[in-house]
């Protein structure tokens, strides 16, 4: 046999492989001998997508292939010379102990149900482990024991179908059985770990192998040289991993009976063990090409920094909050993401697509529907990208509620990806305006040294007035800009104040902004502005001048009472 340990062209099969087509399920019917492709059997990221398929998943999936384990066939006569007999044990029912090798092979408890080893763990286990362990598919590894020995479908498996049920330690030109294959290998744990290990190697050590990716190699239509041949060039990792595990490609014989209700029969020069892969494969689970452009969200995240120290409630948005929101996405298509040039590939908007988004104003995005772009420049299928990008609450009037904001992925000029439901779910709060008074003060100039004496003001008197002001709403409240915090008459509102003329005022209802530049919920502004009292003749008398805040263009805020109560002297 040839040592599959050692870092050189491993050639591995077995006779029904690639002398003798396995039994093929009646849904294959859609599938046709002409889709084959030589050079690109599998996609790398479908070959490496180890999370396909959960454990429950896989159990699921063999006891749809075996609904009714036949224990008590007939026993028969092996190619090896050896006679089986009953009971069988079929893969749904298997396990094994990885560590001591025991196994439940043909051992059932009293009550007929599959006897279970202590320590032992199922083949739907050993396979997702496995799968796990080396960045391997476990649909490929289905497939591969599939083609091998049978033994997914089997409803009587025998002994040795177990021992060497991957074909892995076996010999390219023998019959796929123990007294042909290395015993260093036997066991069905030590074959699919085994298998799984060295299509891993084949892929991260690939000139230590004769089939490359990217290279065009001679390769045979069966073990016979006689046969021939036809060059191929080898397009996917995967796709090599597959030829220097089973080195031989289909011949035009072999491919058109795929066309039929059934394989056929043997034709002259036959190889079936990469065409059953990729059979089994696209008649189970689908295309073995993954999509031009297709992702799996990794990570999703929420922070209210670019620290990303402090996560994000999102039951408690604040209007106008600035949310520093990411993902990251694996590519599990067969193009290399960009983040620049004419097809970058950046964040979208979805649900619809192209929808602008009320997140969007303030947060410096691309436009109103496209947050970023990825943080790398290349990004290479199998690999993972990071998207960063800010998001701002809404805070107009009623902008208020749930949000479920909706993004996917596009290659800009060309599609827009799989949508995996990537959403930011936020409850932003309805934007309050409110205040309480602290404090109240009227002087007689700037320097705040002397109180106005507010029953004996003079005609055309200057009165320097201020108070200060808690935000209690839960708006940030700003003296500049189109919805400026200022002080305005009231009672009524937009009153033409008499104390308006002389003073200086923003407008005859509006005195001035606050001092600071922003105040936060739970922060203190201080408003000044002058008074003049009114000169004309008669126009002595009792003033009580009410003011409020406003947010200017939005709304007024809450009345507490804001007074300034003269005696104007006639």
């Amino acid at each position: 046999m040839r040592n599959r340990i050692l870092n050189f062209v491993v050639l591995i099969s077995l006779v029904s492989a690639y002398l003798l087509p396995l039994f093929i399920t009646k849904d294959t019917l859609a599938i046709s001998g002409s889709d084959f492709s030589a050079g690109r059997i599998i996609d790398d990221v479908v070959f490496r997508d180890k999370n396909s398929m959960s454990v429950q998943q896989i159990q699921n999936f063999l006891n749809a292939k075996v609904p009714t384990c036949d224990r008590n066939h007939t026993g028969f006569t092996g190619s090896s010379g050896n006679t089986y007999s009953p009971p069988w044990t079929c893969l749904k029912e298997y396990n094994e102990n990885t560590s001591t090798l025991q196994n439940n092979i043909g051992q059932f408890n009293a009550d007929g149900s599959p006897y279970q080893v202590p320590g032992g763990i199922s083949a739907a286990q050993i396979i997702w482990n496995a799968g796990q362990q080396y960045n391997i598919n476990p649909q490929v590894i289905l497939a591969t024991l599939q083609k091998e020995s049978g033994i997914v479908t089997d409803t009587w498996a025998a002994s040795w179908q177990y021992k060497t049920a991957m074909g892995y330690g076996c010999p390219d030109t023998g019959p796929n059985n123990s007294a042909n294959c290395s015993a260093n290998y036997f066991g069905f744990y030590n074959q699919v770990n085994g298998a799984a290990w060295q299509f891993n190697q084949y892929i991260i050590n690939p000139s230590s192998y004769n089939f490359q990716s990217g290279v065009t190699r001679y390769i045979q239509f069966n073990p016979d040289v006689n046969c021939g041949g036809s060059n191929v060039a080898i397009q996917t990792a995967a796709t090599a991993a597959l030829y220097n595990y089973t080195p031989y490609q289909p011949n035009s014989s072999a491919l058109s009976g795929l066309n039929d209700s059934s394989p056929g029969g043997i034709v002259s020069c036959g190889a079936y063990g990469n065409r059953n892969f990729w059979w089994y494969f696209t008649e189970w689970f689908g295309s073995t090409y993954a999509p031009s452009y297709g992702w799996t969200m990794v990570s999703q995240f929420a922070y209210t920094d670019q620290t990303m120290s402090n996560q994000v409630n999102i039951n408690d948005i604040q209007p106008g909050q600035k949310i520093y929101a990411g993902f990251t996405a694996l590519n599990t298509g067969n193009m290399t993401w960009q983040n620049s040039g004419n097809n970058s590939v950046m964040v979208g908007t979805n649900a619809p697509q192209e929808r602008k988004s009320v997140f969007s104003a303030g947060s410096n995005w691309l436009s109103p529907t496209r947050p970023a772009t990825m943080q790398q420049s290349s990004v290479a299928p199998g690999q993972i990208a990071t998207f960063y990008f800010w998001m701002t609450a809404p805070s107009a009037p009623g902008s208020g509620g749930v949000y479920n904001e909706r993004f996917n992925l596009l290659a800009n000029g060309i599609t827009w990806f799989n949508d995996t439901g990537l959403s930011y779910y936020f409850n932003v709060k309805q934007p309050t305006y409110s205040w309480t008074m602290v404090s109240q003060f009227a002087y007689t100039d700037q320097t705040m040294s002397n109180q106005v004496n507010i029953n004996d003001i003079q005609p055309g008197q200057k009165i320097y007035a201020g108070f200060t002001a808690l935000n209690t709403g839960n708006m940030t409240w700003q003296n500049s800009g189109n919805n400026s915090v200022m002080v305005g008459t009231n009672a009524p509102q937009e009153r033409k104040s008499v104390f308006s003329a002389g003073s200086n005022w923003l407008s005859p209802t509006r005195p001035a902004t606050m001092q600071q530049s922003s105040v936060a919920p739970g922060q203190i502004a201080t408003f000044y502005f002058w008074m003049t009292a009114p000169s004309a003749p008669g126009s002595g008398g009792v003033y009580n001048e009410r003011f409020n805040l406003l947010a200017n263009g939005i709304t007024w805020f809450n009345d507490t009472g804001l007074s300034y109560y003269f005696n104007v002297k006639l």
